[in-house]
This record gives structure tokens, C-alpha cells and sequence, in this order.
């Protein structure tokens, strides 16, 4: 269990990781991950519900590992969320690649070699329907853009599936507005309350 606070800018960063017996969950708030590329293609969606007002705007990802069975799972998603200035409204807008091209060398893997930055096309309609889902569930939700920008995937450990977990644990935390309350929590509060499998 790792607990970083920094200040850059009057702005809160934190990190913080919870580590299982067969892999771990980093989050990352304020915190942008070492990657840019402008070659991305995008998809969008919006969501109708019942909002509330978000005030200002932040930077929110999950980088996930898993080993189980002899094989290694991973994923990474970044978000930005932002004010919105339409009511009963959540706009969901998804950065995707059309093939792994840059590698991405920052991952939490013993062995990054496979890791590359973005998030591959075939996953993208899979991972929005997630989403999509997770929020309509809410009784309400906020008022915001979630724009997943930045994110990285392993080629020989990642899958539709595996982002899906991800991009639900976003959703929920976003959802609990108010993050600091899990960087005070234990790993079986955390768990129960936001990690879907």
C-alpha cells in the first residue's frame, strides 16, 4: 500500500496503489501519464440521467495488472473530466488507435515489452458500452465530458474485457465524488465498494 501527495500549482496529485496477492491496482489523481499522440482516432457518446453540478475539473487513471493462470493481464486508462454545460448530461469521448505503433515504457510490468500507448480499435465499442452502462445505473451522476484520452494496452495480456473492469472503477470513482476517501481506504473497502468483476 503506497500513498504519495504531492502539490504542483496549487493542484493536489496523488497516487496511490493497492497490491494484491496476484497483481495491483494504481490510481492516479491529477497525474498524466509520460505519452502523447496526436494520431488518435476518437468515438463519443452521450448519456442521459440526472446530474449535479461539477465544479471544476480533473484528471483521474487507473493502471490495472492481473496474473492468473500462468498469464498476465493489463490496462490503462486515463480520463479527463471536465465540466459540462449541458443538464442531464454525461458526454463520454473515447481515444482509440489503429494499431500498436509506440511503445510505452512507463507501465507497471516486470517486463514492458509488449506495452504500447493507446487503446486498440476493437476494444472501443466494448469498453463504451461499459461505461455507458455503469453510469445509467446511478441514480444520478455528473454533470461532465469524460474524455479518455491517454491509455496503454499489452499485447499479449489485455482484452476487451479486462479494460471493461477499468473503465468501471473510473465511472464509480467519479461517481463517489470524493477521492480522498480512497486514498484513506483499505483494500477490501476499496474492492467491494468500486471494483466490479
Amino acid at each position: 500500500d503506497i500513498y504519495i501527495i504531492c502539490i504542483k500549482r496549487y493542484v493536489i496529485n496523488m497516487v496511490k496503489i493497492f497490491k494484491y496477492p496476484n497483481g495491483q491496482i494504481k490510481i492516479m489523481w491529477n497525474e498524466q501519464p509520460f505519452m502523447k499522440n496526436d494520431k488518435y482516432h476518437w468515438c463519443q457518446n452521450c448519456i442521459s440521467i440526472k446530474t449535479y453540478e461539477l465544479l471544476s475539473s480533473f484528471s483521474l487513471g487507473i493502471e490495472m495488472q492481473k496474473h492468473t493462470g500462468g498469464r498476465i493481464y493489463y490496462g490503462m486508462l486515463c480520463a479527463n473530466v471536465q465540466p459540462f454545460h449541458k443538464q442531464n448530461c454525461v458526454k463520454i469521448e473515447l481515444a482509440y488507435t489503429d494499431k500498436n505503433s509506440i511503445k510505452y515504457e512507463y507501465s507497471s510490468l516486470f517486463n514492458d515489452t509488449y506495452v504500447y500507448e493507446g487503446l486498440p480499435k476493437e476494444y472501443t465499442q466494448y469498453i463504451m458500452n461499459q461505461i455507458c452502462s455503469a453510469i445509467s445505473e446511478k441514480e444520478y451522476y455528473a454533470q461532465c465530458k469524460i474524455i479518455i484520452e491517454y491509455s496503454a494496452n499489452c499485447e499479449v495480456g489485455s482484452s476487451p474485457m479486462f479494460f471493461g473492469i477499468i473503465a468501471n472503477i473510473i465511472v464509480n470513482i467519479i461517481a463517489s465524488n470524493s477521492i480522498h476517501k480512497i486514498f484513506d481506504m483499505d483494500i477490501e473497502t476499496f474492492t467491494k465498494q468500486y471494483v466490479k468483476i
